[in-house]
Order: structure tokens, then sequence, then C-alpha cells
């Protein structure tokens, strides 16, 4: 399994502070699309800033390849739904809390 991240940006900044329906609706889908993850066992951590000027969010998974980690991405419902903006890396952790160094 190789390691992937994907970064994510409002693509409407004032959703944070005043979500329309259809956007609440989408971050919700997103978060039970991270907890299918999780359960899965794919999904590393995730987890955005508090800042309501500059929000990011960072999703870490792994993957069999490059593919399978782009299609959890555009199948994110709030990336689908076009809520979230979002960029595929390859990803290493470093370092981890419980994992050996």
């Amino acid at each position: 399994m190789e390691e992937f991240a994907y970064l994510l940006e409002p693509t409407r900044p004032g959703m944070l502070v005043d979500p329309t329906d259809e956007e609440r609706t989408a971050v919700r889908a997103h978060y039970d699309h991270l907890v299918r993850l999780l359960d899965d066992g794919r999904l590393m951590f995730a987890g955005r800033t508090l800042a309501t000027d500059l929000s990011l969010g960072i999703v870490v998974f792994e993957a069999d390849h490059e593919d399978a980690a782009r299609r959890v991405m555009e199948g994110d419902p709030a990336v689908a739904r076009g809520v979230f903006r979002a960029a595929l890396h390859h990803y290493r952790v470093a370092l981890l809390r419980g994992r050996p160094r």
C-alpha cells in the first residue's frame, strides 16, 4: 500500500460560517465518506485548519496505487459536488505516534 494525501479547500469561503443546505449536506456526506475509509482501515488521519479566512483540509490515506487514490478523492461527495477543490499528492508519514521510528 502507498500513502496519499488530498488537500481540500472550500470553493466558497463563506460556506464555513454560513453554509447553504446543499453545502451542509455535502459536508455531512464527506464526513461519512471519511468514516467509511477509517472503518475500512485505509484512512490514517483527516482534519482541517480552524481559520475561517483560509481553511484547508487534509485527508491522509492508503491506496494500492495512484489511480485508486484518485478514485477515493474524486468519490468524496464534497469534492464530487464541487463544495471543495481537491489536489492529490503522494505522501509519506515520517513520524506517527504509535508507529515505530
